[in-house]
Order: C-alpha cells, then structure tokens, then sequence
C-alpha cells in the first residue's frame, strides 16, 4: 500500500478525499522492485530528527491543496512519460 493510503485510514479526524488512484506502468526501465534496505541509524545516532508525514503534515498538506484547487490545470497531471518504446506501449 502507498503511504497516502495508509495515512489516509490512520488520521484522527477523517479526511474527505475525492481521489482516484491511477496505477499506471513504472515508465522507466528498471526493477519493480529492489532489495536496497537502508537504515539511517547512523544518522539517528548523530542527532538526526527526521521530519515524516504525519497526520498533522497530511492534513496541512491538503487544507492547501484544496484551498489552491481552482489553480490546477489538471491537464499537466499526471506525467505520462516513457523512456524506450517498450514502455510507451504500456502506457
């Protein structure tokens, strides 16, 4: 699951979203999937205070989308780029 559809069940107060989510092909040629796991313990350790996206976050992040709402040109969304032929025809 995306983390936006994990925040999204987990937010305190329920946030009403009119989304669809459009599962389209990775255009770029590579894995679907890696086996890199990266750890940032190192990081941590040295004083490292990660900001993530929390509710609080999420919920800020939509009160400006929907405020700026009238503003998007919703024919530049989404990118629908491929890098060889091959992807262009899943596309």
């Amino acid at each position: 699951r995306f983390e936006c559809d994990r925040l999204k069940t987990e937010i305190e107060e329920p946030v009403v979203l009119d989304m669809q989510i459009d599962y389209v092909p990775n255009p770029r040629n590579e894995a679907a999937e890696n086996d890199l796991h990266v750890k940032n313990d190192r990081f941590l350790n040295l004083g490292l205070e990660p900001i993530t996206l929390e509710a609080g976050l999420m919920r800020e992040v939509t009160e400006i989308a929907e405020r700026f709402a009238a503003r998007c040109d919703h024919s530049k969304i989404p990118c629908r780029s491929a890098w060889n032929k091959r992807r262009a025809a899943e596309l």
